[in-house]
């Protein structure tokens, strides 16, 4: 039986990205590295492909950003 409701926040196995972009990233010493601004995804598989985050700058003037795989 198929369940025809449409998931936007949450589910075992989906998350949404409006809960993945803002995520705070943290190195194993628990030193903030920078957000997660967006994620990539392949046109044609649908896979997300890797987060992009950003770090250092001040209120996005000077920032950089770097995949995540």
């Amino acid at each position: 039986m198929a369940d025809d409701t449409i998931n936007t926040d949450e589910t075992r196995e989906l998350i949404s990205s409006n809960k993945v972009e803002g995520t705070a990233v943290y190195d194993f010493e628990g030193e903030r590295l920078g957000t997660i601004t967006s994620f990539m995804v392949d046109k044609r598989s649908g896979q997300a492909e890797y987060a992009v985050l950003q770090f250092g700058g001040f209120l996005g003037i000077g920032a950089d950003y770097y995949p995540v795989p």
